[in-house]
Parts: C-alpha cells; sequence; structure tokens
C-alpha cells in the first residue's frame, strides 16, 4: 500500500477516535438512541467476524489448491519408476470445498448489507434525536456508503485508485471538521458516525495490505513435478490436465498388461489416437522437449507391449 495513503487515512483514524472521546451529556432519549447505534454497529460487527473466518478458510483452500496436493505415480515405459503428478482427487474435493465456502461467504456478505441497513437507520434516528441538521446527516451517510462501498469492493478481490482513498480521507476530514464537542451529545456522534468511519478505514487498510500479499494465482506448479515440466514449456490448463490425465492412464494400463491384462487393438488405437490429437498442435520446442519426448516414448512402448504395434504404422508413429 501506497506509504503516503495509509499515513493519510490512518491520521484521519486517529483524528475521528479523538472526535469521539470528546462528548457531552444528553437526556435520555438521546442516551438510549446512541446506545441503539452502538449496538447496531456491533451487530456489523459480528457479522463481519463471520465473513472473516469464511475468507480465512477460502484463502487456506486456495493455497492448498495454488500448491496443490501431489502423488506419486507409476511412469511405466522402458524404464519404469516413479513420478510425480497433481493429485487429480485431492484438487477435485479441495474445488468442492472452495464451492460451499464461497457460498456460505456470499451469504455472510449478504448478512452484513443487512446489518449496515439496520445500523443505517438505527444511527439516523439518533442523530436526529441529538439534533443533528439534516444535512450533515445525511452527509454522514454517504461517507459511510463510499466507505462500505471501498470495503466490498476490496474484499471481493478488486482494486480502489489512491486518489479515491486520498479524496476519502480528505472529505472525512472535512466533515469532522465541521463538528465539535457540543454536537456529540452522548457519544451519539461517536456511536453512529465517527466509530464506524474510523473502523471502516482500518478494514480498508488491512484488506488492501492482505490482498497485496496474496499469491499470484498463475504462479508456477512445485518443482521436480511434470505439472511443471509442462508449465514450463508453455503447456498449462485443461490441456496441462489432459495430458497428465493420459500419461496416468498410461502408466496404469502398462502395469495392468504386466499384470496379465489383455487390452483391444480399439481400446489401445483410442488411447494413441487421443495422445496424438492432445501433441499434434504442439510447437517443435515443445515436441523436442525432454517431457513430451519421454511421454512419446512411453505412449508407443505402451502400444507394441499391448501386442498391438502396428496401430503405430496406421498413425504415421
Amino acid at each position: 500500500m501506497n506509504p503516503t495513503i495509509k499515513a493519510a487515512l490512518n491520521s484521519t483514524i486517529s483524528t475521528l477516535e479523538n472526535k469521539s472521546r470528546e462528548t457531552t451529556e444528553a437526556d435520555f432519549n438521546v442516551k438510549t438512541a446512541s446506545a441503539r447505534a452502538a449496538e447496531a454497529q456491533r451487530k456489523i460487527g459480528s457479522a463481519e467476524s463471520k465473513v472473516d473466518a469464511h475468507q480465512t478458510s477460502l484463502d487456506d483452500v486456495n493455497s492448498k489448491i495454488a500448491t496443490p496436493p501431489m502423488k506419486e505415480v507409476s511412469t511405466g515405459g522402458k524404464n519404469g519408476g516413479t513420478k510425480k503428478v497433481v493429485d487429480d482427487e485431492e484438487v477435485a474435493k479441495l474445488q468442492n470445498q472452495k464451492k460451499n465456502i464461497t457460498g456460505l461467504l456470499t451469504q455472510a456478505r449478504t448478512d452484513v448489507e443487512t446489518a449496515r441497513q439496520e445500523a443505517a437507520n438505527t444511527s439516523t434516528e439518533a442523530l436526529q434525536a441529538a439534533g443533528i441538521k439534516q444535512e450533515t446527516i445525511q452527509e454522514a451517510s454517504e461517507l459511510q456508503n463510499r466507505v462500505a462501498a471501498m470495503q466490498k469492493t476490496l474484499s471481493e478481490g478488486g482494486k480502489v485508485s489512491d486518489q479515491d482513498l486520498e479524496k476519502l480521507a480528505t472529505d472525512i476530514n472535512t466533515f469532522s471538521g465541521k463538528l465539535n464537542k457540543e454536537d456529540n451529545k452522548a457519544d451519539v456522534l461517536g456511536n453512529a458516525v465517527y466509530d464506524p468511519l474510523a473502523k471502516g478505514l482500518k478494514n480498508i487498510i488491512k484488506t488492501i495490505e492482505k490482498n497485496n500479499a496474496q499469491p499470484d494465482p498463475n504462479a508456477p506448479p512445485p518443482e521436480g513435478t511434470v505439472n511443471r515440466q509442462l508449465f514450463d514449456i508453455g503447456i498449462k490448463g485443461e490441456p496441462q490436465t489432459k495430458i497428465i490425465k493420459l500419461m496416468e492412464k498410461a502408466a496404469e494400463r502398462n502395469l495392468q498388461i504386466d499384470q496379465g491384462k489383455t487390452f483391444t487393438k480399439d481400446e489401445m488405437k483410442t488411447m494413441f489416437n487421443e495422445y496424438k490429437t492432445l501433441t499434434n498442435g504442439l510447437t517443435d520446442t515443445q515436441k523436442n522437449s525432454e517431457v513430451i519426448k519421454d511421454f512419446k516414448t512411453d505412449m508407443e512402448a505402451l502400444v507394441t507391449k499391448s501386442g498391438h504395434a502396428d496401430i503405430l504404422t496406421e498413425n504415421g508413429g
């Protein structure tokens, strides 16, 4: 986060907190209304805590997906041995968890918006009870809406410009500068305006710093894996997944042949045609890479081992 912008926001937070501590006495009705405003803000905090909990769970799952669980599989082929590949079954489970948590997060965010609306109504009533001018109430509401909108954008992974943040800090300072201790009867401004704005600014800073610390979703797979070898030659996403799955299927079929299982010519031809389809569109550099050349060697050896070597000739292998 831009240090200058962060300093401006922190300065504004300090100003709001200081003004919140400057209060005057008020009658019972104002005290009661101010207390209701404070309770409504606490409900927002409770709802936001649920959002934070679900977001933490989602971040944890996303981290595991970004550095996916691995498994050892047989390479088959002429040399035997094993290799590390992404465990697609475990990744599928993680994706399912992500879907469920995302649903809970969406509902929690809706609950926050509901709590904010209720708090806005309660705050307006409290400010009116304390004799705050309508234009001041309207200005406070607009500032809180701006803060809430920025919080929502950032929590969903969006961006807020430095210019918008700087103007927000300036506008809040200008607004709070118009009010004094005598206006803050029974801490009504603190409960309904100052404290919510300060809390919102703190959340904005926290979320920006958290977003900036998130791992790159396009980061390469772990070193020493087939996935990384494919990634390094530009084979990513769905094409990579399909190649990995076919490699695993070929290794499994190789073991099955060793155990006495036989495969028909059509079965082997279908597999080899899938291999040809996946590799035909590759560049010369990709085809000449070690991982793809090994893939070709293993596939041809498997077809030959199955007793259907003529498939290689038929397919121009």
